[in-house]
């Protein structure tokens, strides 16, 4: 999961928990990946958020695409 995934300890300990009924604990899975040689990815390969969660996009002419909602009262 470490190399395949990029998982880093907390999510290997997450994934392990629901899926394979065990409780270890970051620091442990740090240990074992540590005393196996693969105590961190390459920063190629590591797991980068996204700063920006949403993207805008400006239309090439105005009115383009226009949406209106219209409410109406009755009365």
């Amino acid at each position: 999961m470490h190399q395949q995934y990029h998982f880093g300890p907390q999510k290997i300990a997450m994934y392990v928990k629901p899926y394979h009924d065990l409780t270890i604990s970051p620091s442990g899975i740090w240990r074992i990946l540590n005393k196996v040689g693969m105590g961190r990815l390459p920063a190629s390969q590591r797991c980068k958020r996204k700063d920006t969660k949403w993207k805008c996009y400006e239309k090439q002419r105005p009115g383009n695409a226009l949406q209106v909602d219209v409410h109406r009262t009755l009365g």
